[in-house]
């Protein structure tokens, strides 16, 4: 079991000379609790940003520390979170319908709007990092000039709320998620509509891209895990529709090596699938979002947000193998 995790490791994160740490027990991130509800990484990996009422805090994945804590001002749960790489923009969807901005350096407000279509579920940048896209939970998506903050319009609509939006600067391509049981394709850096796959009648939580092998993939509702081969977009073809849980999968994620997945749900289990077979931990509540992160080390890394009891980082060989 061991040489099985070891060898994994070693295909999923990068080795690291000059290590400085070596976390092998499950960590729970300060300042995170039953009011965080989601998380987002740096562009490097080494940082994590996640909200709780009205602080914003920076953890350091490197060495596992917090290195700030700010004070903001949000009026409600902040269900999304953007990086903008090129400043120093944090962006933060709330349950209210708000779109806030601020410095992820500081926590100062650059700005605050309001969208009056429910909650903003999803965030996400578009391949040219000069707009964004907000996902609704009237199911309308607006793209958002990250360079001034009134130009903004509305992109698309589905018939019920967003749930994610996965954006491929590879495959030049936009899959949005819905709650009406269908996900839309877009081509950049035209945003032409290409095609939308109806998945079934169930809620789709969440929609992820593996580029390097053509295929898209979802996860909600029924508990199946849904693969579609697109190396033809314009012909996006199910290949696999495997059922995996028996509740509603709310999260989906593809590892660096892009053989190895994580999903997890309302069963409070997260489950880590790869070449040499299955990993589950029962947790203490549903997995609103589960990501492989890059901790610098050689061992695999899952960072997780459980409703009612915040963020963990938890360690592959902590997972019992199935």
């Amino acid at each position: 079991m061991k040489h099985i995790i070891l060898t994994l490791s070693l295909f999923l994160l990068p080795s690291c000379l000059g290590i400085l740490h070596s976390q092998n027990t499950i960590v729970e991130l300060p300042n995170s609790d039953k009011d965080t509800y989601s998380f987002t990484t740096s562009a490097d990996g080494h940082l994590l940003y996640y909200t709780n009422k009205n602080h914003l805090t920076v953890f350091n994945l490197m060495n596992y520390e917090v290195i700030n804590v700010f004070n903001i001002q949000v009026d409600s749960p902040v269900l999304s979170i953007l990086v903008d790489p090129n400043t120093s923009t944090l962006f933060l969807g709330t349950k209210s319908g708000k779109l806030v901005a601020v410095s992820k350096e500081t926590g100062k407000l650059h700005f605050e709007k309001e969208y009056n279509s429910g909650s903003i579920n999803a965030l996400a940048l578009t391949s040219d990092e000069r707009t964004f896209l907000i996902g609704c939970e009237n199911g309308i998506v607006y793209m958002q000039s990250i360079e001034d903050e009134n130009t903004i319009s509305e992109f698309y609509q589905h018939n019920k709320a967003i749930t994610s939006i996965e954006v491929s600067k590879e495959k030049q391509l936009i899959a949005i998620s819905s709650g009406d049981g269908s996900i839309s394709l877009f081509g950049e850096p035209t945003y032409e509509w290409i095609d939308k796959l109806s998945v079934g009648k169930d809620w789709v939580r969440k929609v992820v891209i593996n580029d390097s092998k053509d295929r898209l993939l979802c996860v909600g509702d029924d508990g199946r895990l849904y693969e579609w081969n697109i190396a033809n977009i314009t012909k996006a073809r199910l290949i696999n529709k495997n059922r995996v849980s028996r509740n509603w999968l709310l999260s989906l994620n593809i590892g660096s090596d892009e053989n190895v997945k994580c999903w997890g749900g309302l069963d409070h289990l997260l489950k880590v699938r790869t070449n040499f077979g299955t990993y589950r931990l029962k947790l203490k509540g549903p997995v609103l979002k589960a990501e492989f992160i890059n901790s610098g080390s050689i061992q695999v890394y899952i960072a997780v947000c459980i409703l009612g009891n915040g963020i963990q980082i938890i360690p592959l060989k902590e997972m019992k193998f199935r």
